[in-house]
């Protein structure tokens, strides 16, 4: 009986006051500020596309901008949609309002609740800001006129030279401008006016009015703002940039770089770059960046002087790096951003580029992972590596390289030697050979010579490859013999070997005792069986004399005297032998 007694007077008490705790009006803050203006400023910008944005004093002197008023049950819902779409600062929080004071924006309103009105259900958070959603916002601009003809025209008379071309620049951005931007608003600028009226679903007058204006440029503006840009000094790096804070944040020291990486793990990146040094240094990191994951092959660059700019793109990132030398120091930044946000990466590149200052002072080198190295990082971050790696054999001054065809058809890039860009001309009729060009002039220390000597089972062989695939910078040498003269599936055109061969070996010479080429060492084409240890093969020469012939180009023939010593054999072996690796994009 207690018990039942003790629950009705529990319902009878709290129950109505929780339900009046429900009804209380609560609001989004989302910036504060210690200037009226400021404040008045950006409430403007955030009404321009959110509902019910208001600004008001506080105490302490300060003016808060906020959403409201909400019901309390739908303002978590409503802030966490809000934050989600970088409409509003991930720092926004739900207040009950017991410090607003005077409501500033919009004027002529107070804080009595009843003067403001609650947010209809249908207000919905932006999309993520870019050029396309932006226009196809879910924030809608309102069909209601607040300006006749005659009064948009007389406003838009008084608009500055600088205002008018603003706003082209933002119909150009959004996709409905296409002429040069030279503040007169001619034809073109009345139809792109018209066009966007029309897409935003009202009357196209092809006058803009206030609220258009604003919308428009808000649109426009939502890119940046909802990345938060800020003005980031360093005092270590003597560099001070723009850095977009709501998705980069301070990860480490790494000199020469100042690494800003992502909050949840995406490739989102920013690098402050600074050291001191001469023209060799940056040419040296010009060279150094390149081999960077983050930075990807295709794109524009430019070396001159004492300044270097990168660009880089594939289907995954842009990138962008630049650095330039003055008064002995090596000051700059790098941008990577995800290839498919390509009008937020220009804006953002753009305002890092304005922003851009130096002042006294570089990284310390030993400060942070300055002191760690390892040959899969440089400053702390991954080295591009190829998709694989292999030997291959000089057979011109020109720099052209045979070597094994398998798997080079799907490569994105071939380079020899690291450096060099180089490309396919012919691979043989039974596609076990390729023959490679390289791009540029290259001049290998020696080619291989063949000669007439027909290689006998039993002969001693020597060879060469990149049996580590390129983490030696030298070819190392091999011993080994011809155990047969065809291939195990009978194929003449092959010879078998003794011989503890590596991947990397695979496009390697196999040098007889005179010297000369006898063949060049192949990959396993015994799909889904696996020989015994030392059972490799080689394919003869005469398929590299024929494919040679295939592309005009000349042989080197050797007149046999007499076997060669072994040492001057595994040097030419190392000297004929270069690394072909195949890059993915």
């Amino acid at each position: 009986m207690f018990k039942k007694l003790w629950l009705f007077w529990f319902w009878i008490i709290c129950i109505p006051s929780l339900a009046v705790s429900q009804s209380l009006n609560v609001w989004l803050q989302i910036e504060a500020h210690p200037s009226v203006i400021e404040a008045e400023q950006q409430a403007q910008f955030y009404g321009a596309a959110i509902a019910d944005v208001s600004a008001f004093a506080i105490s302490g002197g300060w003016y808060a901008v906020t959403i409201g008023p909400l019901d309390e049950k739908d303002a978590e819902s409503q802030l966490l949609k809000l934050r989600a779409a970088g409409a509003i600062p991930l720092d926004s929080f739900i207040s009950r309002g017991t410090n607003f004071e005077q409501k500033i924006w919009p004027v002529g309103f107070e804080t009595n609740e009843s003067d403001i009105t609650t947010p209809s259900e249908e207000t919905t958070a932006p999309t993520k800001p870019s050029a396309v959603t932006a226009k196809n916002s879910l924030i809608r601009l309102s069909s209601g006129a607040d300006e006749t003809i005659e009064e948009a025209r007389a406003i838009e008379a008084t608009l500055t030279k600088d205002e008018k071309k603003q706003l082209q620049v933002a119909l150009k951005w959004a996709g409905y401008y296409t002429s040069s931007i030279d503040g007169a608003f001619g034809p073109g600028t009345r139809a792109a006016m018209g066009a966007w009226q029309k897409a935003e679903s009202v009357a196209p007058t092809k006058i803009m009015t206030s609220k258009q204006r604003d919308f428009l440029l808000a649109q426009y503006n939502e890119i940046l703002r909802s990345l938060r840009l800020e003005t980031i000094s360093d005092l270590e790096a003597g560099i001070a940039l723009k850095i977009p804070m709501n998705i980069v944040k301070f990860q480490k020291y790494s000199p020469p770089l100042v690494y800003f990486g992502s909050f949840t793990g995406t490739q989102h990146s920013v690098y402050m770059i600074s050291q001191e040094g001469s023209t060799a240094d940056l040419k040296a990191l010009y060279e150094a960046l390149q081999s960077l994951d983050t930075i990807p092959q295709t794109g524009e660059r430019n070396l001159k002087g004492d300044s270097f700019e990168i660009n880089g793109q594939n289907n995954q990132l842009f990138s962008y790096a630049t650095a330039s030398l003055k008064g002995g120091q090596i000051k700059g930044f790098v941008l990577v951003w995800p290839a498919d946000d390509a009008a937020q990466h220009e804006r953002l590149l753009t305002e890092m580029k304005k922003s851009f200052e130096t002042f006294r002072g570089t990284l310390d080198p030993d400060m942070g992972d300055g002191r760690i190295q390892t040959s899969d990082l440089l400053f702390g971050l991954e080295i591009r590596k190829p998709a694989f790696s292999r030997s291959g054999v000089f057979v011109t001054a020109k720099g052209h390289i045979v070597t094994d065809a398998q798997g080079l058809d799907m490569c994105d890039r071939i380079t020899i030697e690291n450096h060099f860009d180089a490309q396919i001309i012919a691979i043989d009729p039974s596609r076990t050979l390729a023959i490679i060009a390289t791009k540029q002039a290259v001049s290998p220390p020696e080619v291989a010579e063949i000669s007439l000597y027909k290689p006998t089972i039993g002969d001693k062989i020597i060879a060469a490859g990149y049996s580590y695939e390129g983490i030696l910078a030298a070819p190392s040498v091999l011993v080994g013999e011809v155990d047969d003269l065809k291939a195990l599936n009978g194929n003449t055109d092959f010879m078998r070997l003794n011989i503890a061969m590596m991947t990397g070996d695979v496009g390697g010479p196999v040098l007889n005792k005179f010297g000369t080429l006898s063949g060049i060492m192949t990959a396993d084409r015994t799909a889904g069986r696996s020989l015994p240890k030392k059972v490799h093969h080689a394919i003869k020469a005469k398929t590299v004399v024929s494919l040679m012939n295939e592309v005009g180009q000349f042989v080197t023939y050797k007149k046999l005297q007499q076997s060669v010593k072994k040492i001057l054999i595994e040097r030419d072996a190392r000297n004929i032998t270069g690394l072909v690796s195949c890059w993915k994009d």
